[in-house]
């Protein structure tokens, strides 16, 4: 009995503990009363409609990057934080050291490059090979010094690659 593809079950009344045992949506015993049948199918169909709508939500959450926290493996372990505490994050090797809203720094044991798409269409912006930042945070950009600024509880100044100065301003 495939319980991946069970539903409603129809059975004889020595069966029905399998069906709840097979995770069943509803079952009917034998003989079957057609009310009772358009009742369970009409549940069966409200239900797939709610779970379809909950995996859709999520699914919008997701890329709204709304609710989502981020498991980082770091060298003892791992961390978990919401991308929307991440000012921003510098990469070191093989490892990328990450500052929170709060100040605290964390080092986790991926790249940036992972890391950053991990957290793509959270607003996030690649300023060099070493840097990305939480857009959130920015508060000034200076042309001429080729940096750039964030405020998440202490100010950050951070180098900017040139051609990456051109795509951030157009990007607001």
């Amino acid at each position: 009995m495939n319980t991946d593809e069970i539903s409603i079950l129809i059975v004889d009344d020595e069966y029905a503990i399998q069906a709840v045992k097979a995770s069943a949506f509803d079952y009917l015993l034998k003989p079957v009363d057609p009310d009772e049948l358009a009742q369970s199918i009409r549940r069966f169909g409200d239900d797939r409609k709610q779970k379809c709508l909950n995996d859709r939500i999520d699914e919008l959450l997701v890329s709204l990057g709304i609710g989502r926290r981020l498991k980082l493996n770091t060298r003892t372990g791992f961390i978990v934080i919401d991308p929307k505490e991440i000012v921003c994050c510098i990469a070191d090797g093989n490892y990328t050291e990450i500052v929170l809203v709060n100040e605290r720094r964390e080092v986790i044991s991926s790249n940036l490059g992972s890391l950053e798409k991990d957290l793509s269409g959270n607003g996030f912006f690649r300023i060099s090979r070493s840097g990305l930042i939480n857009l959130h945070y920015l508060t000034h950009v200076c042309n001429k010094s080729g940096t750039c600024r964030l405020q998440g509880g202490s100010v950050i100044e951070l180098k900017v690659v040139r051609n990456r100065l051109k795509q951030l301003s157009s990007s607001y």
